[in-house]
């Protein structure tokens, strides 16, 4: 795929042409993992690095691209957005940060699966709830959670995620947690 990556095919050939008639030279560097060595000396030569990924796609993830892209961009090539902004912006912690401000909402962190178990049953007393996982996109990680009639023990919940295809389920919070545990995993991040 790296090898026959060509502008003009790709989903991004609009922004190719756009930089074309700003006289700009752009080049495509198609990543993978199993060849970062290769991108890195590509991206070397480059004054400028703009970078898209999605982040989780296929249970990939960012650790090995992040470390490339901080190389590059101490060598003083321009990397946009470098690493550091998307830890920031890219995550969901975005949510809770702006949760105060006019457009947020009523939004909690979650960094263990421990305080989700404690914190769960009180927070679905007052309603439906999302739970998003730290970082993700096209509803992967984000599942709708509500109970099942009044709050018992143990709770039924109507659970779905909110990835294309997926159906509701019914099931108690302790297979909702052992559902959930994945994404509390150190390189994960948090819910």
């Amino acid at each position: 795929m790296r090898d026959r990556s060509d502008p003009t095919e790709s989903r991004f050939a609009a922004l190719f042409d756009a930089f074309a008639l700003a006289g700009v030279t752009a080049v495509p560097a198609v990543y993978n993992d199993d060849f970062a060595e290769e991108v890195e000396t590509q991206l070397r030569n480059c004054r400028l690095v703009l970078v898209w990924c999605n982040p989780i796609e296929g249970g990939r993830r960012r650790d090995v691209l992040d470390a490339m892209l901080r190389r590059v961009a101490d060598s003083g090539i321009v990397v946009s957005a470098h690493p550091e902004a998307i830890l920031k912006l890219g995550t969901k912690d975005v949510l809770f940060h702006t949760r105060d401000l006019p457009f947020g909402s009523d939004v909690c962190r979650v960094d263990s699966l421990k305080q989700l178990e404690e914190e769960l049953p009180e927070r679905l007393r007052h309603g439906p709830r999302v739970l998003k996982q730290y970082r993700g996109q096209s509803g992967n990680g984000v599942w709708r959670v509500q109970l099942v009639g009044p709050m018992a023990t143990p709770a039924r919940l109507r659970v779905r995620h909110a990835q294309r295809g997926s159906d509701e389920e019914v099931m108690e919070i302790p297979a909702l947690l052992a559902r959930l545990a994945p994404y509390f995993e150190p390189e994960k991040g948090s819910i």
